[in-house]
């Protein structure tokens, strides 16, 4: 392992950590009436956990993937500008964190709204339905585990092949 590859993942994952709590933070602005000065209620807590744990779970793949891509980059010879690739991959694994996230949740609301047509977010984290929300992140975790090897296999199309030279 490099020395760089280990700092700019470290530094990309606290990066994308800070990105997804501000995301979260205006979803939470968006969706629900918070007051600043009460203290969050356990179903608020569950609902962003229902955000985090899946972004967690993708960015660990993601973050394997972009050191390995980091390493082949800095020892490839055939880059020109291995910055700006890099930087370019970064922003992919990234994003695709970012998607994947939003897609699983996505999914489980539209399962929400499935089964249990009468509820909304809203209305049950104003009555701290903690059961509600537990089962949601219960299937925003396990849907979470089940796209991992299709998202690790997604992020495999754009990992840098490694050209190996044969000498005659």
């Amino acid at each position: 392992m490099n020395k760089q590859s280990i700092f700019f993942t470290i530094l990309v994952g606290v990066i994308s950590l800070l990105l997804a709590l501000g995301l979260i933070q205006f979803l939470a602005q968006k969706t629900f009436k918070l007051n600043p000065h009460e203290k969050p209620s356990w179903s608020f807590l569950i609902w962003q956990s229902t955000w985090l744990i899946p972004f967690f779970i993708f960015l660990n793949s993601a973050l394997e993937i972009t050191e390995n891509t980091i390493e082949t980059v800095i020892y490839s010879n055939t880059v020109q500008n291995t910055f700006l690739y890099s930087t370019g991959k970064i922003l992919l694994y990234i994003g695709f964190t970012f998607l994947f996230t939003l897609f699983v949740n996505k999914i489980v609301d539209v399962i929400d709204n499935f089964f249990f047509s009468k509820n909304n977010t809203s209305i049950e984290l104003e009555n701290n339905n903690v059961v509600y929300f537990t089962f949601k992140l219960v299937l925003v975790v396990g849907l979470a585990f089940s796209l991992l090897t299709v998202f690790e296999h997604f992020l495999s199309w754009f990992v840098p092949s490694i050209e190996t030279p044969f000498y005659h």
